[in-house]
């Protein structure tokens, strides 16, 4: 990575860092089971007929604990894939990193909206969404033009190569 322009390389840096923030924020969601739990009670007595036995709520509690650190591990490894493509140039991968970085900023002003139930992670999420919004316009700097169009241009031409062995 030696030879990636320098936005390139803190970009790249900074999905690293999304990565390790979203892996603190599956450990960080086993802390949210009570949060989570309380949610769900005065749902019910807010909404009567929307209100859950005591298994009903632990299952959804469990539910809901499992479904937030398994789409914090995934968004971990998202943040690792889009590092690595980028890194090796795809121009595609530029534009994928900088829409999931905005689904992230939605997200976490959805999330932010509705009363987000622990200071802990909210402070993740906010995190998260910078980060995303740092590399994304990194990303897109100037500097970084050459070293997209020189990958695609080396890939294309290895294709090349590979098609005329082929034949």
């Amino acid at each position: 990575m030696n030879d990636a322009p320098r936005p390139l390389r803190r970009a790249v840096l900074l999905m690293w860092v999304g990565a390790t923030l979203s892996a603190l924020s599956a450990l960080v969601a086993s802390t949210l089971r009570d949060d989570i739990r309380a949610g769900l009670e005065e749902r019910g007595r807010t909404h009567p007929r929307e209100r859950l036995t005591a298994i009903e709520v632990d299952e959804a509690t469990s539910t809901m604990v499992t479904v937030l650190a398994v789409s914090a591990c995934v968004a971990a490894v998202v943040w690792l894939i889009m590092a690595w493509l980028n890194r090796r140039g795809r121009r595609w991968s530029r534009i994928a990193a900088t829409v999931l970085a905005l689904f992230a900023l939605l997200h976490t002003w959805s999330l932010l909206t509705r009363g987000y139930p622990s200071p802990v992670a909210t402070v993740l999420a906010l995190a998260v969404a910078l980060v995303g919004v740092a590399a994304a316009a990194l990303l897109w700097h100037p500097e970084n033009a050459e070293h997209f169009a020189r990958s695609e241009v080396s890939r294309t031409s290895l294709d090349a190569r590979q098609d005329r062995t082929t034949v």
